[in-house]
């Protein structure tokens, strides 16, 4: 299957369906299947839920999507709600993102670009499936600061 990184939280983004479009300086002609991976580069983020900071686990398998449509983008409103951004630059291209499957959290060495992970690594989750609880294994004991990022869901 084809795979891609992200960093957090925009990961996180995607595997919650808030952000249904990803921005690229590039294109591809690849439709179908896409493993969603947080990139290794962002350990710094964090979502708060019901009082509680949770870390965003980095370097790890988080979902798999339909890539639907690649094509350069224009700076709407809509477009920039989808893609959690607040202004989309010219010549930048969206890959529209849906049907999103929780896979188990893994460790995978992301690439730049698409890459290639064999399918019999992914393992999908049912509905009770509890992602805060299997990311702690993934926490790097750090604590949120004042230069963290973080999505409040209180």
């Amino acid at each position: 299957m084809k795979a891609l990184s992200v960093k957090q939280p925009w990961a996180f983004l995607i595997g919650g369906g808030e952000k249904t479009i990803e921005l690229r300086s590039w294109s591809t002609d690849y439709r179908g299947q896409i493993l969603i991976c947080s990139s290794k580069s962002e350990k710094d983020a964090w979502a708060v839920v019901d009082g509680r900071y949770h870390q965003l686990p980095a370097g790890v398998m988080m979902c798999v999507a339909d890539l639907v449509d690649v094509r350069q983008i224009e700076d709407t409103a809509d477009n920039q709600d989808a893609a959690f951004v607040d202004s989309i630059e010219s010549g930048v291209y969206g890959w529209f993102l849906e049907n999103i499957r929780h896979c188990c959290l893994k460790p995978v060495n992301g690439k730049l670009r698409l890459f290639d992970i064999d399918e019999n690594e992914i393992e999908f989750v049912g509905e009770n499936y509890d992602f805060f609880a299997d990311a702690v294994q993934f926490a790097t004991g750090k604590q949120p600061t004042e230069k963290s990022i973080v999505l409040n869901y209180d």
